[in-house]
C-alpha cells in the first residue's frame, strides 16, 4: 500500500464544507433565538432552525469524515490525526524542534499539523454531539437542569472553536507567506 503524505481531494472538499458550515454555525449563533420573546424578530427564529439543520448535517459530515479517515491508512488507522504511537510522537517532537529553531514544520498529512487537525476535529465533533443531544433529548425525561448543562457545554466549546478557527487560519496564512518568501528567496539564487 502506498504511504499517504497529504490529504486527498475528498478530504479537501469535506474540509471546506466543514469550514463553511462551522463558520455559518458560529455566526448564526450570535443572532439566533429559539424562543419568542419581546425584541426577537422572526428571522432570528428561522436562523435557529437553520442552525439546527446545519448542525445535524455537520455532525453526520464529521462522522463520515471519521470513518473515511480511519480507512485511509490501513495499518495505523487514525495516526495521522492522533499520533498515539511511537512514530507519530517522534514526528510531533521533530516538528516542535523545528519550531524552536524558528522554522515552520511541513503542513502535510501527519506530525504537528495532523495533530492540530485531529484536535480541531475532536472539538468540532464534541460541539456537534452536544448540539445533537440538546436537540433530541426530551426535557421531560432528562430533566431541565441536565438539558441546560448540555446547552451550556455546547456553547462553551463552541466559543473555543472561534479561537481554534483563528489559529488555524492564522497558521495557514503564515505557511503561505513563509512558503512564498522561500520561493522568492530561492528564485533569486
Amino acid at each position: 500500500m502506498k504511504k499517504q503524505t497529504h490529504f486527498d481531494l475528498f478530504s479537501h472538499i469535506i474540509h471546506w464544507l466543514f469550514a463553511i458550515a462551522i463558520i455559518f454555525q458560529l455566526l448564526s449563533s450570535e443572532w439566533m433565538h429559539h424562543k419568542i420573546k419581546p425584541g426577537v424578530e422572526p428571522w432570528m427564529l428561522k436562523l435557529f432552525l437553520f442552525h439546527e439543520i446545519i448542525g445535524v448535517s455537520v455532525f453526520f459530515l464529521l462522522m463520515i469524515y471519521l470513518f473515511r479517515a480511519a480507512s485511509l491508512v490501513e495499518k495505523n488507522k487514525l495516526a495521522h490525526l492522533f499520533p498515539y504511537n511511537k512514530k507519530g510522537i517522534i514526528t510531533v517532537y521533530e516538528d516542535f524542534k523545528l519550531l524552536l529553531k524558528f522554522n515552520l514544520p511541513d503542513r502535510a498529512f501527519a506530525g504537528l499539523a495532523g495533530m492540530v487537525q485531529g484536535l480541531g476535529f475532536l472539538l468540532a465533533l464534541l460541539v456537534a454531539s452536544l448540539g445533537v443531544l440538546w436537540l433530541v433529548l426530551p426535557v421531560q425525561y432528562m430533566g431541565e437542569s441536565f438539558i441546560h448543562d448540555i446547552k451550556e457545554l455546547h456553547e462553551f466549546f463552541a466559543d473555543i472553536i472561534w479561537y481554534y478557527l483563528a489559529g488555524h487560519v492564522g497558521m495557514f496564512l503564515l505557511h503561505i507567506i513563509v512558503d512564498k518568501f522561500k520561493r522568492n528567496k530561492n528564485s533569486l539564487r
